[in-house]
């Protein structure tokens, strides 16, 4: 068998080494006494681990029941990581769900005493409502319930769930956001239904049957044959492979209301999307399940990811994938035909026209681009259409106060330019969406069931009051993936303030599969030290505490150039070696802060006669290394990210403010920017370093 959490990892491996595991593993189910080949530990957590011998650096961790004749390939790693690995894991059956489970015991044991210490000078600890009987009946192992019965707070939880199994931790965290033991139970257990007939019934010492049983942890493998094609999918194909953590999200048979799923890069978040999306309209045809995310070229991404996933027309044709703003745009289309009215987008000159007019008009002493933010950010956000209201709201985030009078005069401008905007037939996209809310939501029949909302940290609550206006409150109505680490644009709004609420139904992903455990070191210090508002309740802070990856690789390269064209001669040579270790070209991406840099990286690619194709969009059409600003790198991933003129006065902009808000967004911009890369980033700058940098001053 192999462990399904090691297939992602084994398509990342380098192709020697994967055409090693497939060789030993072919000849190991050959051999009538396979356990001959497996080597025992010193001093194991669990007398059932072995390894097995890939070549001299790399080593194969297995698992060997002590009854049955199937054995479980569970990773392979470099040989000293390897041994750590096996050395920590232990291996049981979960009682009340009878499937088999991985913990790291030594780490566990390691962070007992700091609990305990911490439990005794705590005034309450987090689970001491929640009976023992109840734990264990909910799954917990008898030999962590002390463990667990010292967690004082939801802080402390995240340490101790990254360790455990992922059912257990499921249940502890279920019970930590309020769910009762009955509710916890319910969600849980559904995601085993098809694998826990032996629920309650199980022998914790047949480790045998029940990995016969845990058909989410490993898949059986029948002859070399069928290991062959299981280990010879391409990359892609591992792109909409699911975890079994993350299987439990997106098969759950039904949420009793709105469900988040969080996760920093590369965790998963989107095919866990688009599974659930394919699970709605396979279970549930009334309506078209809406798959939506905050730009059209991730929403194009989005629709090719799901061709690859479910090839079944009428499932992907009862699919709707279309961005918020393609969405937005159809409702308002539909409303101005209604009326008989000519319409059009309004274009950045339209817009700055309008400006112009409105300040001229009303000669209010602000920047057009500050009423434009004020407009976007305070007015169709909260959707205001008087004078009063504007007098009367909250102007959270929007930076210094502005009094009664100096509302009043930037209530005018921005009333001025709206009305010079209507006058021209002329509309904003926020504007759409705004008004598309309004006319749906009067309409009181929704277009869809089901919502499967991707990237959803970056919409507008425009967007919002759409697409709850599109899906009718109900069970399973939105289902939101996203991560507030990722916000690189400025629709910062919580699901609370917008009454999405998610309470018990709210689940964080902390085990990457797109980088290198290397890639996210170096990328998680951008972040270090830095508060992000929580997605559900911006009054909350989230954590990058428990994000890893069981992948390793190359460190990251930092290199600095006296001048811009010394670096971008080093971006040419660091291209070329990666093109001659047969790495593809449209598997390699170069990117910089703005347009223009990109333009130059491009032309000096070209010049070393390298082939260069600029991305206007998620795809490039063409042969060639890919280059795009850090903007157009949100939700791809290639297997080399170059990052250039990563310097003081490009990122931070030079002329951006003191906002602390702004300089967050640049932090998250680098961050999403690094996490692009699965195996090997290189960051280069020419001159001073930007102080967003690992190890700069902040």
């Amino acid at each position: 068998m192999l462990a399904s959490e090691f297939l992602p990892a084994y398509a990342k491996l380098e192709p020697p080494v994967r055409a090693r595991v497939q060789s030993v593993f072919g000849k190991f189910a050959e051999h009538t006494f396979a356990g001959l080949h497996l080597e025992k530990l010193q001093n194991p957590r669990d007398e059932r681990v072995r390894t097995i011998r890939i070549d001299k650096f790399w080593r194969g961790v297995v698992l060997a029941p002590e009854s049955g004749d199937q054995y479980c390939l569970i990773n392979v790693l470099p040989h000293d990581e390897a041994i750590a690995f096996a050395r920590t894991r232990q291996f049981s059956v979960n009682q009340a769900l009878g499937v088999i489970e991985m913990r790291d015991a030594e780490n566990l044991e390691l962070i007992a005493p700091a609990l305990r210490v911490q439990a005794a000078q705590a005034p309450e600890r987090l689970f001491e409502a929640i009976s023992d009987k109840d734990l264990l009946r909910l799954g917990i192992e008898p030999d962590l319930l002390p463990l667990v019965r010292d967690i004082t707070s939801e802080a402390a939880l995240q340490v101790v769930e990254r360790l455990l199994p992922q059912a257990q931790a499921d249940v502890l965290t279920a019970l930590a956001s309020g769910l009762t033991v009955e509710e916890t139970w319910a969600e849980v257990s559904a995601g085993y239904a098809a694998q826990s007939g032996a629920a309650g019934t199980a022998d914790a010492g047949d480790l045998g049957a029940a990995l016969q049983r845990s058909r989410s942890f490993a898949v059986a493998v029948d002859g070399e044959a069928e290991l062959s094609a299981i280990l010879s999918q391409p990359f892609d194909a591992w792109r909409v492979f699911l975890h079994p953590s993350q299987h439990r999200l997106a098969y759950a048979p039904s949420y009793t209301g709105p469900a988040l799923v969080t996760g920093a890069a590369g965790t998963g978040k989107t095919v866990v999307a688009l599974h659930r999306a394919v699970y709605l309209a396979r279970s549930r045809p009334e309506l078209p399940v809406l798959l939506t995310t905050f730009t059209r070229a991730l929403s194009d991404s989005l629709r090719a990811s799901l061709a690859k996933l479910d090839a079944d027309p009428d499932v992907l044709g009862a699919i709707d994938v279309q961005g918020v703003d393609q969405l937005a745009y159809s409702v308002f289309a539909e409303q101005r035909a209604s009326l008989g009215e000519q319409w059009a987008v309004a274009s950045a000159a339209d817009q700055a026209a309008a400006w112009r007019h409105a300040l001229a008009e009303t000669q209010a002493p602000f920047a057009a681009e500050f009423l434009s933010d004020e407009w976007e950010h305070v007015v169709l956000a909260q959707d205001l259409t008087t004078a009063e209201q504007y007098l009367a709201c909250t102007r959270t985030g929007r930076g210094g106060t502005l009094g009664p009078r100096q509302r009043e005069t930037a209530w005018q401008a921005i009333n001025a330019a709206a009305e010079h905007l209507r006058e021209a037939n002329r509309w904003t996209f926020l504007q759409i969406a705004a008004e598309a809310a309004r006319y749906q939501a009067e309409q009181c029949v929704p277009r869809y069931r089901h919502a499967v909302i991707d990237e959803s940290q970056d919409l507008h609550p425009a967007h919002w009051r759409l697409l709850r206006a599109c899906v009718a409150p109900n069970v399973d109505d939105l289902f939101l993936v996203g991560d507030p680490h990722q916000r690189i644009y400025r629709n910062n709004a919580s699901l609370r303030s917008l009454g999405i609420e998610v309470r018990g139904r709210s689940r964080k992903l902390t085990l990457g599969y797109r980088s290198t455990g290397e890639i996210l070191d170096y990328a998680t210090h951008i972040l270090t030290g830095e508060h992000v508002a929580d997605l559900e309740d911006d009054q909350q802070q989230d954590s990058l505490a428990g994000y890893r990856s069981l992948l390793h690789g190359r460190k990251p390269t930092v290199r600095a150039a006296a001048h811009r064209a010394e670096e971008l001669d080093a971006l040419a040579a660091r291209v070329r070696q990666w093109l001659d270790e047969g790495i593809p070209a449209e598997s390699i991406v170069v990117a910089a802060r703005t347009r223009h840099l990109v333009d130059e990286a491009a032309q000096a690619l070209r010049v070393h006669e390298l082939d260069a194709v600029v991305i206007d969009k998620a795809t490039a059409d063409g042969g060639g290394v890919r280059v795009c600003t850090m903007h157009k790198l949100k939700g791809l991933e290639f297997q080399c990210v170059a990052l250039i003129a990563v310097e003081a006065g490009v990122i931070p902009p030079a002329q951006l403010g003191d906002d602390p808000a702004d300089l967050m967004r640049e932090r998250c911009l680098l961050f999403v920017a690094a996490t692009r890369a699965r195996d090997s980033l290189h960051v280069s700058y020419s001159g001073e370093p930007s102080r967003l940098l690992p190890g700069q001053s902040k």
